[in-house]
C-alpha cells in the first residue's frame, strides 16, 4: 500500500511539474508576442527548420498553414533559402481569402516586417520574412536592459586593409561590415568608437586583452570557439586561390604541394594551413595588395585570400599577370560565412549585438550590400539559383575543375574554332550549368572523338557535355536527362529515286559517321543495310555527292549545314526517320553524384535561356526531299490514276443506285399483289368475291 501511494505521489509531482512548465511556456510566449508583434517567429523558424533543410516542400507547407491559420495579423511572409536565395514558400491575405506561392504585392512589402533566421544544426539555412505592423522597438531582457546601459559604448575593431568587408581610408572605418554592426548598434540604442591603424594580428591581440568589444568581420574556427562568442552568420566570403598568369599547372590545393602560398599573417586560411597541409609553405604578407603583387613578381607560386577582398582590390587597382583559378578548397562552404565576434564570458553582449543585427530589415541589407558588393552576382550567366543541399555543395567543394570530352568538330553543336575556344549548342549549356553550380569544366584539348570514347571508356575524362545516350555508352557512362533533341534524317542525291524511310533503303550503301550514335542504332537494328562508316558527316556527305554512297543518314541539323556551308547542290533530305537526336550530358562511371546536379542545373535554364542558345547556333531551313521533277515523275502520275478510279467508282455508284431503285419498286408491287391474294384467300368463307 505504501508503495502504491508513493507511485501515485511520483506521478502526481511529475505532472504537477509538467503543467507548470507547459503554463510558463505559454505565458512567456503569449507575452513575446504581445510586446514584440514577433509572433513567436524564433519558435516558428525553428518548427519549420527540418522541412527546410531537407527542401520538403510539402511539409514546409503543412507547418506554415497551421501556423498562419491561428496568426491572421501575419499579412504576408516568404521564406528563402540562405544559400540560393531562391523562395521556397511565399504567403499573403486579401480581401476574399488566402494566396501561396505568387509574388507579395507592393501594398503588403510596404508594411513593416521582421526578418528571422532559421537555424539548423547551428547553422542558417534560411530567413523568414514577415509582413506586419510592428513596433518601432526591440525587445530586450531585463538583464540585456541592465547591461547596456552600463555598457552603451562598444570599442569595435577596424581592419586597414580587408575590402569590401572592413578596411579604413584615411583612418576612416568602411565595408560592408562595418555598415552592418553601425545599424545594429543604431537598432540597440548603442555608440559605437572603432579602433584601427593595426594589423589583424595586433587587433586580434587587443581583443584577447580586453581592450576591444567586438569583432566585426571574421571566420568561425575551432581555436576561436575557445575565446569567442559568435553571433549568426550574416555573409559568405569564399577563400579563392590566385596564381600567375602564365602558371597553368595550379589548378587546385593539392598542386601546392611543395610549393609557396602568401598569406596574411593572423587569418584564418594561415591556421588552417598550418593545420591540415604542413607540405604547403606559408609566406607572410601583410595585406590583400601585397599578397598580389607577391604572385604578379613571381614571388610566391599562389596566394589565398577571400573572394571579396580579393575582387574588391583587382577592381580597384592594376595588378598584372594574375588569374584567380577558383576555389581554394581548404574550407567547406559553411566555414566561408562571417560572423561578428565578442568575448567569450560575455553572452549577454553577443545576445544584444544578435538582436540588433536581426532587426536589420531585408531592404536595408540589400542597400548596404549593392554599396559595397555590386560585383557579387553580376555575371552574364549567373543570375539564376538553383537548390543544392548541403551535402551537395560540400561534395562539389571537395572536387576541383572537371574536364570535358568534346568533339573538336561536330557544328553546330559542339567544336574548336578557330581560336581554339570550345563552342556550339553544348559549350552554351555547358557556360550556365557551370556557372550555376559554381564549378570550372574546362575541354581536354587536341582529341578526336573517337579519343574522347576512349578516354571516357577508360575513365579519363569527366564530363562529355553534348552525347546521345545508347546501350553500349551505358556501360562506362551515367546519363542526365536530355536537354535537346532534333529528328534524324536520310541524305539522298536529288536523282536518286523515291525514299520515305529507312526501309526503302534495303541493299543500299548507307553511309553514317563512326563513333556516333547512329552508327550502334544502324548496326544493331538495320542490319538489312550496307552500312559504311566515314570519318565525319562532312566527309559523308561528300561521298553521297560523288556517288560513292547511296544514302547517308544523321541528324537533321548537322546535315543542313554542310548542306549549307559546302553547297553541295547535287543532294537533299528525302525523308525522316523514326529516331530523334537526344543530346544528354554524361558523367563518368567513378562519378555518379554529379548527375543528379547536372540535372538540377539543366532543368534550371528557361525557355528563354534555352532559345538563345539554339538560335545562336542554329538556323533551320529544310524542305523533305521532293522537287519539281520528283512530283512530275511520281505524284502527278498518282493524281491522274486517283481521278480516273474516282471516275468509274461514281459512274458504277450510280448504275448500282438506279437498278436498286428498279428492284425497290418491283418489290413493292410484289408486296402490294401478295397482300391483296392474302385477303382473297382470308375471304372464301363469308361469300363470293366479285372480281373488277
Amino acid at each position: 500500500m505504501t508503495n502504491a501511494i508513493k507511485n501515485i505521489w511520483r506521478h502526481l509531482t511529475l505532472l504537477m511539474f509538467l503543467l507548470i512548465a507547459c503554463f510558463n511556456t505559454s505565458a512567456y510566449s503569449a507575452e513575446t508576442e504581445k510586446q514584440t508583434g514577433q509572433f513567436d517567429a524564433k519558435a516558428m523558424a525553428t518548427r519549420a527548420a527540418r522541412a527546410i533543410y531537407h527542401y520538403d516542400q510539402e511539409q514546409l507547407l503543412d507547418i506554415m498553414k497551421g501556423e498562419l491559420q491561428v496568426h491572421d495579423e501575419i499579412k504576408g511572409l516568404k521564406i528563402s533559402d540562405v544559400i540560393s536565395g531562391e523562395a521556397l514558400l511565399t504567403y499573403f491575405r486579401k480581401a476574399d481569402g488566402t494566396v501561396y506561392g505568387e509574388a507579395i504585392p507592393d501594398e503588403i512589402r510596404a508594411l513593416d516586417h521582421l526578418t528571422q533566421k532559421v537555424m539548423f544544426n547551428d547553422e542558417v539555412v534560411a530567413t523568414i520574412e514577415i509582413y506586419c505592423h510592428l513596433p518601432k522597438t526591440i525587445l530586450l531582457t531585463d538583464e540585456e536592459k541592465n547591461w547596456l546601459s552600463s555598457n552603451s559604448k562598444w570599442k569595435v575593431a577596424n581592419e586597414v586593409d580587408w575590402p569590401p568587408f572592413d578596411f579604413a581610408i584615411g583612418g576612416k572605418p568602411q565595408g560592408f561590415s562595418i555598415d552592418i554592426v553601425k545599424l545594429a548598434a543604431d537598432k540597440v540604442g548603442a555608440e559605437l568608437e572603432f579602433v584601427n591603424g593595426y594589423t589583424w594580428a595586433q587587433l586580434m591581440e587587443q581583443f584577447k586583452a580586453g581592450k576591444l568589444d567586438i569583432l566585426p568581420a571574421l571566420f568561425k574556427t575551432k581555436e576561436r570557439q575557445s575565446f569567442i562568442a559568435f553571433t549568426h552568420n550574416y555573409a559568405a566570403n569564399p577563400s579563392v586561390m590566385v596564381v600567375h598568369g602564365d602558371d597553368k599547372t595550379i589548378k587546385k590545393l593539392a598542386d601546392l604541394q611543395g610549393k609557396s602560398v602568401a598569406v596574411i599573417e593572423g587569418y584564418a586560411n594561415e591556421e588552417v594551413l598550418a593545420k591540415d597541409h604542413p607540405g604547403i609553405r606559408r609566406i607572410s604578407v601583410k595585406d590583400i595588395s601585397a599578397g598580389l603583387n607577391a604572385v604578379s613578381l613571381s614571388k610566391v607560386d599562389a596566394f589565398i585570400a577571400s573572394l571579396g577582398a580579393v575582387s574588391y582590390i583587382i577592381e580597384k587597382e592594376f595588378t598584372p599577370n594574375i588569374s584567380i583559378v577558383g576555389d581554394s578548397g581548404i574550407f567547406e562552404p559553411r566555414e566561408s560565412y562571417i560572423y561578428m565576434g565578442v568575448a567569450k564570458e560575455r553572452e549577454v553582449f553577443r545576445n544584444i549585438l544578435q538582436k540588433g543585427i536581426d532587426a536589420i530589415t531585408v531592404e536595408e541589407y540589400s542597400k548596404i550590400r549593392k554599396r559595397w558588393m555590386p560585383f557579387v552576382g553580376n555575371t552574364s550567366v549567373a543570375k539564376t539559383h538553383i537548390n543544392l543541399t548541403r551535402g551537395e555543395l560540400r561534395w562539389l567543394g571537395e572536387q576541383g575543375d572537371f574536364t570535358l570530352g568534346v568533339d573538336p568538330s561536330w557544328p553546330p553543336f559542339e567544336f574548336i574554332d578557330q581560336k581554339g575556344i570550345y563552342s556550339g549548342v553544348g559549350a552554351g549549356y555547358v557556360e550556365l550549368v557551370a556557372a550555376r553550380l559554381g564549378v570550372t569544366m574546362k575541354p581536354l584539348p587536341d582529341l578526336s572523338w573517337v579519343d574522347v570514347i576512349a578516354k571516357a571508356k577508360a575513365g579519363e575524362v569527366d564530363i562529355l557535355p553534348a552525347v546521345a545516350r545508347t546501350s553500349e555508352r551505358e556501360k562506362y557512362l551515367h546519363f542526365t536527362r536530355p536537354y535537346i533533341s532534333f529528328p534524324v534524317v536520310i541524305a539522298t542525291r536529288k536523282d536518286a529515286p523515291f525514299v520515305d524511310s529507312l526501309k526503302g533503303l534495303g541493299g543500299k550503301r548507307v553511309g553514317v559517321a563512326e563513333g556516333y550514335a547512329m552508327h550502334e542504332l544502324l548496326i544493331t537494328n538495320h542490319k538489312e543495310l550496307d552500312i559504311l562508316a566515314v570519318e565525319n558527316i562532312a566527309k559523308g556527305l561528300r561521298d553521297l555527292n560523288n556517288g560513292k554512297l547511296d544514302a547517308f543518314v544523321d541528324n537533321i541539323v548537322t546535315i543542313t549545314r554542310e548542306l549549307e556551308r559546302s553547297d553541295f547542290d547535287l543532294l537533299k533530305i528525302a525523308a525522316p526517320t523514326q529516331y530523334k537526336l537526344e543530346l544528354a550530358m554524361a558523367v563518368r562511371k567513378g562519378l555518379p553524384e554529379l548527375v543528379p546536379l547536372l540535372d538540377k542545373a539543366l532543368a534550371s535554364i528557361n525557355k528563354r535561356e534555352r532559345a538563345s542558345i539554339v538560335n545562336s547556333w542554329i538556323a533551320l531551313k529544310v524542305e523533305y526531299g521532293l522537287d519539281f521533277k520528283t512530283v512530275l515523275l511520281w505524284i502527278v502520275p498518282f493524281i491522274l490514276i486517283a481521278v480516273v478510279i474516282i471516275f468509274f467508282v461514281a459512274m458504277w455508284n450510280r448504275k448500282l443506285a438506279k437498278e436498286i431503285n428498279i428492284r425497290k419498286m418491283a418489290q413493292k408491287e410484289l408486296g402490294e399483289s401478295e397482300s391483296r391474294l392474302n385477303l382473297a384467300l382470308d375471304g372464301g368463307d363469308l361469300g363470293t368475291w366479285e372480281l373488277n
